[in-house]
Formats: C-alpha cells, sequence, structure tokens
C-alpha cells in the first residue's frame, strides 16, 4: 500500500528555496497555470500534456483518483515568487504495466518551466521520485523517451542511473530505463554480504 508522501524542503543550485511534495487538490488551480505554461513554451506541444485533464474541475478529480491509486503519484516542485509558493515543475509517475509485461513498470516524465530550468529541480524531483518508489511502490522498473537531441536531459537520466535500452532512428528518441531495487531486497542484499563477509568458512582444524 502506498504509504502518505511527505514534503521535502531543498535548495537549487541558486540557493533558493525550494519544497517538493505531493500534488493534491488544493494545487490543482497552479498547477494548471504550471501546465498551461510549459504547453505554451514548447510550442502547444500537448504530449506533454496529454495525461491530464483540460478542465480544473476534471484534474481536481485525476489527482484524487492518482492519490488513491496503488502506484501512481505526481510531485511538484514549489518555489517562493514572493507572493507565495510557486509550482515551476512537475514530475510524473504512472503505473504503465502491460498484461505481457513479466514486471511492473512505470514510465516517469519531468517538466520544468524555462525560467527555472538548469537550477536542479528536475534531479531533485526524479531523484525523490525515485527514491519514492523504492519504499512505497511495488514497481520493478522505470521507463522513459527523450528526444535525440535533449543532451541535458540524457545527462540528467544518466546521471540518475537510466540507461539507454534503445533508439528510434525515425523519429530520433531513445528508450531508457532504470531497474528499481527496493528496500526489502536491498535489506537482504546486505544481509546476504555480511553473513558473507563475517561468517568463518575455513575448514576445521
Amino acid at each position: 500500500m502506498k504509504t502518505k508522501i511527505k514534503d521535502i524542503e531543498a535548495k537549487t543550485k541558486d540557493s533558493r528555496k525550494i519544497i517538493i511534495s505531493s500534488l493534491s487538490r488544493e494545487d490543482a488551480s497552479d498547477f494548471c497555470q504550471c501546465l498551461n505554461m510549459i504547453m505554451v513554451e514548447n510550442k502547444n506541444d500537448r504530449t506533454l500534456t496529454a495525461s491530464y485533464p483540460n478542465t480544473l474541475e476534471d484534474l481536481k478529480i485525476f489527482i484524487l483518483n492518482v492519490t488513491n491509486s496503488e502506484n501512481d503519484f505526481i510531485l511538484i516542485a514549489k518555489i517562493d515568487s514572493g507572493i507565495g509558493n510557486k509550482v515551476v515543475g512537475i514530475c510524473d509517475f504512472f503505473d504503465s504495466t502491460e498484461e505481457d509485461d513479466s514486471e511492473q513498470v512505470a514510465e516517469i516524465g519531468v517538466s520544468i518551466i524555462s525560467e527555472y530550468q538548469g537550477k536542479g529541480i528536475a534531479y531533485l524531483l526524479m531523484k525523490n521520485c525515485i527514491e519514492i518508489a523504492k519504499t512505497s511502490t511495488n514497481i520493478k522498473k522505470i521507463i522513459l523517451t527523450v528526444k535525440e537531441d535533449k543532451i541535458n536531459a540524457k545527462n540528467l537520466y544518466q546521471k540518475l542511473g537510466f540507461k539507454i535500452t534503445n533508439k528510434n532512428e525515425q523519429k530520433k528518441f531513445y528508450w531508457m530505463e532504470l531497474a528499481l531495487l527496493h528496500f526489502v531486497t536491498l535489506m537482504i542484499i546486505s544481509s546476504f554480504v555480511f553473513f558473507t563477509n563475517y561468517v568463518d568458512v575455513s575448514p576445521p582444524l
């Protein structure tokens, strides 16, 4: 069962305070403004916001459904704009497992308002998203796609541990994936390493 996601305070590269939190219905209006700005900055590319409803009321229902789902969640980055906290970045994590998949798979995506790009916000959002997925979901693999010319984005994903698994030569984008080691798995591995390092396996005298 998915545990409640707590707010996380951090600093951007230019030392501004930022809050990483789970998207709530109370954030819906600010979230909409962020989505609209990202879409306009990307020449009305609806692929960036296609997962989300078009109206505020539908968005609130969508957020409630995500909150109640087992493996889906959305993180937002809020920064002090001088007149309150402004949503400047989004990281969504949606279960995309299909019937013929041998393991639970999720797709991750991140978008930042251009004014706030290059400040480490995307890294903070994705890093926390991955950590939450390890402890609060049963997802075993995270996937994403990135355009070939998005060098900074590709480098960010590789820094977080994603590996290139395929390339679409025609549409010029990469498929990338990250295998998740969950907390229980890590405990088993750690226990095994401890045991093999410290147990006396020398033959009897």
